[in-house]
């Protein structure tokens, strides 16, 4: 087995095929390939902002594919759909309810809100302010070490009162395979840095998510008079005020108006 995958590294790195990738030939449960999503710890004191979050799971909006190209033959197109069937030995499929539930753990660490939690349906939307929505469009994953990865994912936030729209965004990130230097003939080494490259790409999207919500969502309390100590629930909206009633002689005077 050592001797295979030396002889495979050997053969293949130099045509810029991961050796991660090669791993999903030969590995059977010797490792630790289960992925993680660990969010960041926040750097900032900041009070958060008087709303609470539900994510919903992610709609799947990827091509329908799960491996184009291959190792021996079409390897300049060697393309693995991440969102759809992970790579054997290597990780799991991150399924785009894991990228939600990732997506609110990191909202949740940012201490931006006042509270996020991840649902499985509409339904369970019960006190929050706040529902996001998303669809995954892109994990791809590059089989060979010249060529990007790329993710994109599309968001949106609505008003749980009456389903308004309160932000939509659409991100997208490219990133490259980091080096195995290092790693020899580590196994687990060379998976965990795969891993964290994954890891990171996914978190940069996040944190470029939670930094424009968080942006509109005070932009849109201070559009509505509120300073920075006052509580504002942001949703539902609240509605439009209405006139005040006039005395008796002014509602008695009009009917007479109109009747003559």
């Amino acid at each position: 087995m050592r001797f295979q995958l030396r002889e495979l590294h050997r053969l293949f790195i130099h045509r810029g095929i991961p050796f991660a990738v090669l791993l999903a030939l030969f590995l059977s449960g010797c490792v630790n390939t289960t992925f993680v999503y660990k969010p960041a710890t926040p750097t900032t004191a900041s009070a958060p902002l008087p709303v609470t979050i539900a994510v919903l799971p992610f709609a799947d909006g990827t091509e329908n594919f799960t491996q184009r190209g291959g190792i021996f033959i079409d390897q300049k197109n060697l393309t693995f759909n991440l969102a759809k069937s992970g790579l054997s030995g290597t990780i799991n499929a991150l399924t785009p309810d894991l990228w939600a539930k990732a997506l609110a753990d990191e909202m949740s660490a940012s201490k931006k809100f006042q509270g996020v939690r991840f649902v499985y349906s509409r339904s369970e939307v019960a006190q929050e302010d706040l529902y996001i929505e998303g669809t995954l469009n892109s994990a791809s994953i590059a089989g060979t070490i010249d060529r990007p990865s790329h993710f994109a994912l599309a968001l949106r936030a609505l008003r749980r009162g009456d389903n308004s729209l309160a932000w939509a965004t659409n991100l997208q990130k490219t990133w490259s395979w980091s080096s195995y230097e290092g790693c020899g003939l580590g196994i687990q080494c060379t998976i965990d840095r795969f891993h964290g490259d994954v890891h990171n790409a996914m978190q940069g999207l996040f944190r470029e998510a939670i930094t424009d919500l968080a942006a509109t969502l005070s932009a849109s309390a201070g559009n509505r008079g509120n300073g920075p100590s006052q509580t504002n629930r942001l949703v539902p909206m609240e509605p439009a005020p209405q006139p005040a009633a006039g005395s008796v002689d002014e509602t008695i005077e009009n009917i007479l108006k109109e009747k003559f």
